[in-house]
């Protein structure tokens, strides 16, 4: 809009030496220009997103334009579902013929594998694993596609998806995905999501797949918002969640999809910095190195909830859902692309 804005200003100024006329034909050749060609210097295709400088950066911003454009042109095509092309890390690590009675999924937003210094990778959920009540069974990676909205019907459903559009999906698509089945075995089933319930319309397929009554942000009881992303801030629903566990009866399986840990890594919602980001191992890494704290901090209040009491005899799945988006760092090879990491453990009765 201000690049429009900018054009008519300019034309305007000049009209002494050009005619009004002029601006409509200006305007349409200028329009023609900027669908179809772009400058694509600074970008290298040999590593997935990998660019440099402006026109790399400008090349991200276009790519996105062009998956909004084509999201909101599919806006009436009912998505198209097939088997997944990666692995389900909930599925094939979980026993549906002899489930835990008490499961948390988390989905955690952009929890990528470090591959620039891959020694800190272990720094980030050394407070979970150091925990006396906690019993690791398996940490290791997975390899996934892009986007969260597909990490989800991968994981609970083992499928993909040729669009985003999932309210026009019939609800027996989602009759074999985990939640469902889990219901059918008479668990009790919730998600947790800080987001707005519109966004990818969620709360109109949530229930499909198998949560009765999803909650998002306005149902959630504390309305702090986090500055990562427009939603509420993750430590809140843990303890929303903690509570809401605490209060069933029976079998239960808990869905959490984080928030706080979204591109662009916000200063503001990093407490503390565990990882020193103004050392020069992380020049033209900051984006990188943000994300890295955002994740300890994570993993460090679910710890100090665990810690507390909360969460006994209970399993956690914890998966990334995509690699982190790196827009402004100038090296952009510090996670593995395409590649997340996971996190399975038990927590005891002490």
């Amino acid at each position: 809009v201000l690049n429009w804005l900018g054009l008519l200003v300019l034309c305007l100024k000049l009209q002494q030496h050009t005619q009004l006329k002029m601006l409509p034909p200006f305007l349409g050749i200028y329009a023609i220009f900027h669908v179809c060609f772009f400058d694509y210097r600074g970008v290298n295709y040999s590593d997935h997103l990998k660019t440099q400088g402006y026109w790399g950066s400008m090349y991200e911003t276009y790519q996105r334009i062009k998956f909004n454009r084509a999201l909101h042109w599919n806006g009436t095509k009912q998505p198209d579902f097939t088997p997944a092309h990666f692995p389900s890390v909930l599925i094939q690590h979980l026993d549906l013929a002899q489930p835990p009675e008490k499961i948390v999924f988390i989905l955690n937003e952009s929890w990528g594998v470090l591959q620039y210094q891959a020694q800190l990778n272990a720094k980030i959920t050394q407070n979970i694993i150091q925990l006396p009540q906690v019993e690791l069974i398996q940490h290791g990676e997975s390899k996934v596609g892009n986007g969260t909205i597909i990490a989800e019907i991968r994981e609970m459903c083992a499928l993909t998806a040729d669009n985003a559009n999932f309210k026009l999906v019939p609800a027996e698509k989602f009759n074999n995905c985990v939640p469902r089945k889990l219901r059918r075995l008479g668990y009790h089933t919730q998600n947790f999501h800080g987001a707005e319930a519109g966004m990818y319309a969620r709360d109109q397929w949530y229930p499909h797949l198998g949560f009765s009554q999803p909650k998002f942000y306005a149902n959630l009881n504390n309305l702090e918002r986090c500055a990562s992303f427009p939603g509420a801030c993750d430590k809140n629903i843990l303890l929303e969640i903690a509570q809401y566990q605490a209060n069933l009866q029976g079998k239960s399986f808990i869905y959490w999809l984080t928030l706080n840990s979204h591109h662009p890594y916000s200063k503001k919602d990093i407490e503390q910095y565990a990882i020193d980001c103004e050392t020069a191992l992380f020049n033209g890494r900051q984006e990188a190195c943000r994300n890295l704290n955002l994740q300890h901090q994570f993993f460090r209040h679910l710890a100090m909830s665990i810690k507390q009491g909360h969460f006994r005899d209970t399993t956690f799945i914890v998966v990334g859902d995509h690699m982190p988006p790196l827009v402004s760092d100038v090296n952009k090879d510090s996670f593995k692309t395409d590649t997340v990491p996971f996190l399975i453990f038990n927590v005891g009765e002490s």
